[in-house]
């Protein structure tokens, strides 16, 4: 007959099998929640505002675009929805008047690279990335995942706002 009185200890094998069951429990919980809107009507395409010429080169959005700051919250839009000028329009009122260009993406791109969205909506469709590691070489290293799927939109592609 089996004991169940006493505690089991997490050791050696019991920690990779409950590490395993988290990760598979996380990746099992994100496929479910791709694709759902935060808030109806908002989809899931987001854009963080490019601020800076050191966020892009060339065509390629570049690392420094996603670095979190001190706080460990990276500013996003949700932008679904929006024309583009409506997307300029609200970059400009609630970040810069000063925009290079945006960064595209998706939440399910957030998620994959082991990111979250927290949408807070103060300004209306805003939101952060947040699960950031503390350490600055992983950020740096997720920073560049994130890059990597974004797509670079500059403002001299765009017509007049």
């Amino acid at each position: 007959m089996l004991d169940f009185s006493e505690e089991a200890t997490l050791t050696g094998p019991n920690i990779l099998a409950m590490s395993f069951l988290k990760r598979l429990w996380t990746i099992f919980a994100a496929f479910f929640r791709i694709g759902t809107d935060p808030r109806p009507g908002w989809g899931n395409l987001i854009n963080r505002f490019l601020t800076h010429k050191n966020h892009f080169a060339g065509n390629r959005i570049r690392r420094n675009a996603f670095l979190p700051p001190p706080d460990l919250k990276l500013s996003v839009f949700f932008t679904g929805g929006l024309s583009d000028v409506e997307i300029w329009r609200l970059g400009e009122i609630h970040v810069s008047k000063k925009l290079y260009g945006r960064a595209e993406l998706t939440t399910a791109d957030v998620k994959e690279v082991g990111l979250e969205i927290d949408p807070d909506n103060t300004p209306e469709r805003h939101a952060t990335v947040s699960g950031w590691p503390t350490q600055k070489s992983a950020q740096i290293l997720y920073a560049l995942k994130l890059a990597e799927k974004a797509t670079l939109v500059l403002r001299s592609q765009q017509g007049p706002s």
